[in-house]
């Protein structure tokens, strides 16, 4: 499947519509580990079997109930209370409009999402002694303006117990989106804009789904063969590779480098990525991971890398944060020095890590690490937008 050009988006999306399609649930390690539609067949039939022997038994974990917040909600909710610079936090989009563009009419589709997603009314208060989720009235709206001040606007703090956590502005040139990480993902950020971009063109939105509170992804079992994998794969991870943690990064902050990639050098990657047959994350993961052992023979190293954390067919289009990290980690012998033995134990070491997938909570109790501690297994997290 990686070979015919395949990526872990892709082989998400077709383990969920292979669940929906067969009533099975049919976990990412399936799709990864099978090398072929009879191997990933005979895989279904035991599946389904297996389902059929547990369908009966009690789920371990209870449904969150409207007010709750979900596993990655809490972690991210933390985040804010340690952090004394949480612009870190913002999810950020801005593009040009050109002439053509009705501002007015681009707004109104606007405010019609914002007000009908309840998420966005979102905000986290302490209650009772626990973390709970409340709703603001009136919903937020679009500011119109003549001209926006751009790095303002990215950079404003949001307060998570008392403002709206998004903002919508457009301008006569520019259109800025910025939307607090506690309630956002970019799966999520995408359902804003498709459904703004239909309503725009009065075109019939689509009927809401589940809310973010009723995700099977809050429920899900951690499989003890899956934990057993990660106390291997993790099995003495050297802390000499661990970045130095300074006070600054304590606290979350830090300065944002932008790097253009020149035509050149991305066709070059691309070239390299497909010669090799890697993904361009994993080749991105395998040239960060080099990087931070310049000179050094043989690597070991653990690097995070974005999950979508979106199994079924449904929560693709729910509202709201499942993002969470996938520790990868890197090991190469003095020997493995070339580029295609670098790529490829990067692409083995992903896909296993990816084919074994635990909600990011349960592995930390699992591996007996803090899970409010700041950035535990790995402070390096690379991702790719192309």
């Amino acid at each position: 499947f990686v070979d015919l050009g395949s990526h872990s988006i892709l082989q998400l999306r077709l383990a969920a519509n292979l669940s929906k399609a067969l009533s099975v649930t049919v976990p990412l390690c399936c799709i990864i580990e099978s090398s072929s539609l009879r191997e990933l067949g005979l895989a279904v039939d035991t599946l389904a079997r297996q389902e059929a022997e547990i369908e009966s038994m009690p789920e371990l974990e209870p449904r969150l109930e409207e007010h709750d917040l979900s596993p990655v909600e809490i972690d991210w909710y933390h985040k804010y209370q340690s952090a004394t610079c949480t612009t870190a936090f913002n999810v950020p989009f801005v593009c040009q409009l050109d002439s053509s563009v009705d501002r007015h009419r681009l707004a109104n589709a606007w405010n019609v999402v914002l007000s009908r997603h309840i998420m966005l009314r979102s905000r986290f208060i302490i209650s009772d002694g626990r973390i709970q989720r409340t709703y603001l009235e009136p919903p937020p709206t679009v500011n119109e303006v003549e001209a926006a001040d751009i790095w303002q606007l990215i950079n404003r703090p949001f307060h998570v117990d008392s403002d709206h956590l998004v903002s919508v502005t457009i301008s006569r040139s520019r259109l800025v989106e910025v939307i607090s990480h506690l309630i956002c993902d970019l799966t999520t950020l995408q359902i804003f804009q498709r459904e703004v971009l239909a309503g725009y063109l009065r075109l019939k939105l689509p009927k809401l789904g589940k809310k973010h509170t009723e995700s099977a992804a809050w429920r899900r079992r951690a499989d003890p063969n899956t934990l057993d994998f990660w106390s291997t794969y993790l099995s003495g991870v050297p802390t000499q590779n661990k970045l130095n943690q300074t006070a600054q990064e304590a606290l979350h902050q830090g300065t944002t480098r932008v790097l253009e990639v020149s035509n050149a050098l991305y066709n070059s990657m691309r070239d390299t990525a497909k010669k090799y047959a890697v993904t361009l994350h994993q080749f991105a993961l395998a040239t960060v991971a080099i990087s931070l052992n310049p000179g050094v023979q043989g690597v070991d190293i653990v690097l995070g890398a974005p999950f979508r954390n979106r199994d079924a067919t449904e929560e693709m289009d729910m509202v709201g944060l499942f993002l969470e990290p996938l520790p990868v980690r890197l090991r190469l012998d003095d020997n493995q020095s070339s580029t295609k033995a670098i790529l490829q134990s990067m692409r083995s070491s992903s896909q296993s890590a990816l084919g074994h997938t635990v909600p990011w909570h349960k592995l930390l109790d699992h591996l007996k690490i803090d899970r409010l501690a700041h950035q535990p297994l790995f402070n390096s997290v690379v991702t790719l937008h192309e």
